[in-house]
């Protein structure tokens, strides 16, 4: 039996080449299967390897081989890798209120272009574009060319610096509210309306009246706010409140 690797003629019945000691295996001619040695036919495809094969199959076992003692191999599946990367997550200002002044069709043009240039700058720092979500984009870098100063690129597509935080533990703030408490609050301006109304139905409830206020509105319209600066100018000696 021929050795594949070294070509050395083997007696019948070996298992290993005499000459190199590599494994004898039969590769057959129909479909590159290797069986091992002695096989009569082959494991995978049910031809007789005691056969000599015919042109065609020759043909065609070489076309799927480099060379007629080389037997290609399944290339090695990818292995994983443990990197750092960079993320940076953006979204356009302005789109709700553009969406309600132009055309479907006008915005959808607005934004191509705008996907398109983000493209552009993206790459310029050797970054991809992950995904976009309406307004939003994606953007990785460190993926899947990873340089030293990824953090750096992703945030130059910014023309003014910007200040980094760490994360150092878990707060214990609850709400957008109770953080911007601590940051300091706005001047509450625009409000008199509601505020009339809440003072309204406190006398009612002070009269013997019960009342029920539901405060409704889109998120960051200010509802949080509505109620602190309710709460905080009642006087506490007469009236108590309690927060579930």
């Amino acid at each position: 039996m021929k050795c594949r690797k070294c070509q050395f003629e083997n007696p019948a019945g070996s298992k290993f080449c005499n000459e190199c000691g590599s494994k004898l295996e039969i590769a057959c001619s129909q479909c590159s299967h290797v069986n091992p040695a002695g096989s009569k036919f082959c494991n995978k495809c049910g031809l007789n390897l005691a056969q000599p094969s015919t042109p065609s199959e020759s043909s065609q076992a070489l076309k799927q081989t480099d060379s007629p003692s080389a037997l290609p191999e399944a290339a090695p599946l990818p292995e994983g890798e443990r990197r750092q990367a960079t993320i940076v997550f953006s979204d356009l200002s302005g789109y709700t209120s553009m969406n309600e002044q132009l055309d479907p069709e006008e915005v959808e043009a607005i934004m191509s272009r705008i996907k398109k240039e983000a493209v552009i700058i993206v790459e310029r720092h050797e970054g991809i574009v992950n995904q976009f979500v309406g307004d939003e984009v994606l953007a990785l870098f460190g993926i899947p060319a990873a340089h030293e100063d990824d953090p750096m690129r992703a945030v130059r597509g910014k023309t003014k610096p910007l200040i980094p935080y760490h994360v150092t533990g878990e707060s214990a703030v609850q709400t957008r509210f109770e953080a911007a408490k601590i940051q300091g609050l706005t001047t509450f301006t625009g409000r008199e309306q509601e505020l009339t109304t809440l003072y309204a139905c406190l006398d009612k409830t002070l009269a013997g009246k019960g009342q029920f206020v539901t405060v409704l509105g889109e998120a960051g319209l200010g509802k949080s706010r509505l109620t602190y600066e309710f709460r905080h100018s009642l006087n506490k000696s007469a009236i108590t409140v309690l927060l579930l």
